[in-house]
């Protein structure tokens, strides 16, 4: 399955930011070692439990840079 995972940052008090989109085959991550691994790295940002993990090999990755006044 082909997705898109977008990731933005911004920094409000110097008006600055990025936008970061990635594109690619999505599969689902299987090994139970390795989900073990994602659940220690990764933060959290919703309560409960995480009921798996994606992977995603990309073809493409574009992103542009935000600021205030235009381009």
């Amino acid at each position: 399955m082909v997705v898109a995972y977008e990731a933005d940052d911004i920094d409000p008090g110097e008006h600055l930011g990025r936008s970061v989109v990635a594109t690619g085959y999505a599969t689902a991550v299987t090994d139970p070692d390795e989900i073990d691994r994602y659940v220690r790295l990764l933060q959290r940002w919703t309560a409960g439990d995480a009921s798996g993990a994606t992977r995603i090999r990309p073809d493409l990755v574009t992103g542009f840079r935000l600021r205030e006044g235009g381009p």
